[in-house]
């Protein structure tokens, strides 16, 4: 016995006739190889650990990292932690102690498996924050952060 597999659609006219027709299958996935790339520049690195002892917002513990940004320049942050789902905000330096907090760009999961990965572009030259912390509440634990020049 032969199992076969459609999609269809199904439509109802203002009349209330259906129409059913066959979608075609949806194409092959690409199986070409991608173009291999060589990424060159410089990065800073932080070694960090989020503690019972950091400072919090909503109950998540988090550490900030003051960096200047030129106006229009593209910076990318990663944060890699194996013991927490680490979070990466930006916030501007004058801003840090609002509330709300006014984060101006953030990322959780972009990276590889629960790690961050954050391109973020200054729109204005100045200080900024890069804020390291987790998406559970109270989680605690070791990462490194990194961030392009």
């Amino acid at each position: 016995m032969t199992t076969a597999t459609a999609s269809i659609r199904a439509s109802i006219s203002r009349r209330a006739r259906a129409a059913i027709e066959t979608l075609p299958p949806p194409p092959p996935p690409i199986t070409t190889p991608g173009t291999p790339t060589s990424v060159t520049g410089t990065w800073t690195g932080w070694q960090g650990e989020l503690t019972a002892s950091d400072a919090q917002t909503e109950d998540k513990y988090h550490d900030d990292y003051l960096v200047h940004f030129e106006a229009g320049q593209t910076r990318y942050i990663s944060v890699e932690a194996p013991e927490l789902d680490p979070m990466v905000q930006i916030i501007r330096a004058d801003r840090r102690d609002s509330d709300p907090l006014e984060v101006i760009d953030g990322d959780d999961d972009a990276g590889v498996n629960v790690n961050s990965l954050l391109g973020f572009r200054a729109e204005e030259a100045g200080d900024y924050v890069i804020r390291v912390t987790s998406f559970g509440q109270g989680s605690t634990g070791v990462y490194r952060l990194w961030v392009s020049q």
